[in-house]
């Protein structure tokens, strides 16, 4: 949609509407500031605009204080019986949503409403089909009080899905997108998910994207959301876009098998150091120490089996394909390692803490090997080589 197809009234204001989609959960204490600060940046932007606030029967009367608000202000409110993924809030919202324009922010203030005039115009001008509040372009910045383990999060959640999209910041829950653009795929996405923003991306291919600066501030009422269920919907998410990234269901099913088999021989590997050898190890560090050796044991067997099983026929000079399969699975060990220290930071059990940084290490893994280590060029050098 162009800016020549939009209208304006007398006042100078768009006909085009606004949904802006907020999942709540406990955010009674921030929805009245909440809702003032949107409607005055829909005016500031001179469009109308809704809120369709979806909330996961929220025991702090969310939900009471949103039907108070809506006789002041323009507020659908979805209801759900439990709390379920952020994606699926976000689907539901999508599928009551009356505008042209359909966005999606956080209830927590932690997304400052006042940056929406500038997230819209891109939109409305016809310039983009998709803007995102984006912490990591110039001018973006992450409020200092954020605790630095969550930082660290979410560079490494970014990292995990920077195959999939070149988009600075495809962990921001706070961005807009035109109608049509959901239209493109919206039977493809995942009500399972976490980032309905990566699923978008992927799945309805916008194709003129804007990223617009915003601080992203702590939020200043109620508790993060953050948790181990939130980790493993991401990992499972990740997984899910990373199988339709191109590979063959066999070639696949061959590869999880792999690293099914890597994962045993890590942990084994891990609880053999860890509670048999601890005293080869200095104490403070015999965890990270251990985790390595694991790691260069597990990704020794990974290469031999892929090369012979999983993608015989893309073999190529082996030594550099196997240099190529530890660089590779460099950042899969940075990410290993990164969870399992925040983990144990946080109080779980070191073999769980190491389990989920191997998940979420080997879905970077295999994406990155498919396009490079075992690429179709790859294979053409090593017969080339073989003569």
């Amino acid at each position: 949609m162009t800016s020549d197809e939009l209208s304006y009234d007398a006042e100078g204001s768009t006909e085009m509407k606004v949904s802006l989609i907020v999942p709540t959960f406990n955010e009674r204490e921030n929805l009245e500031e909440l809702a003032s600060r949107v409607f005055a940046a829909f005016n500031v932007a001179g469009v109308r605009g809704e809120i369709v606030l979806v909330d996961d029967s929220s025991p702090d009367g969310t939900y009471s204080k949103a039907e108070e608000l809506s006789k002041q202000y323009e507020i659908k409110i979805i209801s759900r019986p439990a709390r379920l993924s952020l994606s699926s809030a976000a689907i539901d919202g999508f599928r009551a949503a009356t505008g042209d324009i359909v966005g999606v922010m956080d209830a927590d203030l932690s997304h400052r409403p006042e940056s929406i005039p500038d997230l819209l115009a891109p939109l409305i001008d016809g310039e983009s089909e998709m803007t995102i509040g984006s912490r990591h372009v110039d001018g973006g910045s992450i409020d200092s009080s954020w605790p630095i383990s969550r930082k660290i999060i979410s560079r490494v959640a970014a990292m995990i899905a920077k195959p999939l999209t070149n988009i600075r910041d495809p962990m921001s829950g706070y961005f807009f997108v035109t109608r049509e653009v959901l239209r493109r795929g919206e039977d493809k996405l995942n009500p399972a998910g976490q980032k309905i923003l990566l699923d978008i991306l992927v799945n309805c291919r916008p194709e003129k994207i804007t990223e617009v600066p915003i601080t992203f501030a702590e939020r200043r009422m109620g508790k993060s959301k953050m948790s181990l269920k939130t980790i493993l919907r991401y990992s499972l998410q990740i997984w899910n876009l990373y199988n339709r990234s191109g590979a063959t269901p066999a070639r696949y099913v061959k590869f999880m098998i792999v690293g099914a088999i890597g994962t045993a021989i890590n942990l084994i590997v891990f609880w053999l150091l860890t509670g048999y050898l601890p005293e080869l190890f200095f104490e403070h560090d015999r965890f990270l120490i251990a985790s390595f050796i694991a790691f260069m044991v597990a990704v020794t067997n990974n290469f031999l089996l892929n090369s012979y099983w999983a993608f015989p026929d893309r073999r190529g000079i082996i030594h550099i394909q196997y240099g190529q399969f530890v660089i590779a699975s460099l950042g899969g060990l940075a990410i290993n390692e990164v969870m399992l220290k925040l983990m144990i930071d946080a109080g779980f059990h070191h073999m769980l803490s190491q389990f989920i940084g191997i998940l979420m290490g080997s879905s970077f893994n295999f994406i990155v090997n498919l396009k490079w280590t075992f690429s179709l060029r790859a294979s053409l050098r090593g017969r080339n080589a073989r003569g």
